[in-house]
């Protein structure tokens, strides 16, 4: 036959009695999960700023650890992630670096995908992670492989004289394609 189906609204308050057996199922894999969380998965020398005052206004040591990590595994020539993709702002003392300090600063799944782009694109896609320079905007791009300048005081869209980047310690040629890595969103 067809299985029973019955449901009841409850209101679930301190005077609830727990369950005992789905407390013990909770915490078994509670217990599995801080023990995975733990891993170790790094060590740093020194602190790694995450605040957001300064992921989304700056270069930060965070933005290139994380970038230079991903350039290397990618195998890409450009890595840009949003400054807002950094969410732990806070500042990540040196030492021991696990699973949990990784996922404090990314607690979204969000995959990576590399992608070719033409040095025109790489500049744009630049120019916009200054567009609102210096507000907090998540969109200031954290890197590895490309370095630039530019002037907050022009107007958004030509912030960045192109002579200024460079990726790989190379001129930026705009007709070029470059590998890039991103986050997806």
């Amino acid at each position: 036959g067809r299985p029973a189906l019955s449901w009841a609204r409850l209101r679930v308050t301190s005077a609830v009695k727990p369950d005992p057996t789905t407390d013990a199922l909770v915490e078994h894999y509670a217990g599995d999960m801080r023990r995975r969380l733990q891993q170790v998965i790094g060590h740093t020398l020194s602190e790694l700023d995450g605040r957001f005052s300064t992921v989304r206004t700056r270069e930060s040591n965070l933005g290139n650890f994380v970038c230079d990590v991903i350039r290397k595994a990618a195998d890409a020539d450009v890595v840009l992630v949003q400054g807002g993709s950094f969410r732990s702002d806070v500042v990540h003392p040196a030492g021991t670096f696990t699973l949990s300090h990784l996922l404090d600063i990314f607690p979204m799944p969000d995959p990576m995908l590399v992608i070719s782009v033409c040095g025109e694109t790489l500049l744009a896609a630049l120019e916009n992670g200054v567009s609102e320079y210096p507000k907090r905007e998540g969109r200031f791009p954290q890197l590895s492989g490309v370095r630039f300048s530019f002037d907050p005081r022009k107007p958004a869209g030509s912030r960045i004289a192109a002579e200024s980047v460079t990726v790989s310690g190379q001129p930026l040629a705009l007709d070029k394609e470059y590998k890039l890595c991103t986050k997806e969103y």
